[in-house]
């Protein structure tokens, strides 16, 4: 960003996306003027039991298995994320798996991030932290129509956690 010059920028942040990208926003509020999370979290699953067992089933070896030769992630987890499943048409779908055709890519890459999990604990703890630094920019925004998932510790946008748990001077904007 520095080297570009880049100014007012709309960070827009999805699934692991957000815990690799947050830090640059909180670091950077002067250049970072609007914040869009999208299915994504900054905080450890410590604590959170169901949470624990799901990413240490992802991170074990049966979790590696289920990756490289299920695609696991990409035919199971992914369309499970939308709210309304028809809108993962077979098209769509073809884009999230083709970058993973082979069995080595989906463990170097997407059972790396299922291990990152419970592994990147104390990082997700510092985000987590860390996030009363947006206090200082604008304030960042969410989507909604969200299948569920955590979007805040111990809660998700069915239990009533939320983005708004989790950022309060967020906004929460419509999703179609």
């Amino acid at each position: 960003m520095e080297e570009l010059d880049l100014r007012d920028v709309a960070q827009v942040v999805h699934d692991f996306g957000g815990p690799i990208a947050l830090p640059m926003a909180l670091e950077r509020l002067g250049r970072v003027s609007r914040l869009i999370v999208l299915n994504s979290w900054m905080w450890s699953f410590t604590g959170n039991r169901k949470m624990e067992r799901k990413a240490r089933l992802a991170g074990s070896r049966l979790g590696c298995w289920m990756y490289r030769t299920l695609n696991v992630s990409l035919r199971m987890i992914t369309p499970s994320a939308y709210a309304d499943r028809k809108k993962l048409t077979p098209r769509i779908h073809a884009q999230y798996l083709a970058p993973f055709v082979g069995i080595d890519s989906r463990e170097r890459v997407l059972h790396a991030l299922a291990r990152a999990l419970l592994e990147s604990s104390d990082f997700y703890a510092d985000l987590w932290e860390r996030r009363g630094a947006p206090e200082r920019g604008a304030p960042p925004r969410w989507g909604g129509r969200a299948a569920g998932g955590p979007l805040a510790p111990g809660g998700g946008a069915r239990r009533g956690g939320g983005c708004g748990a989790a950022l309060p001077r967020g906004e929460r904007a419509a999703m179609q």
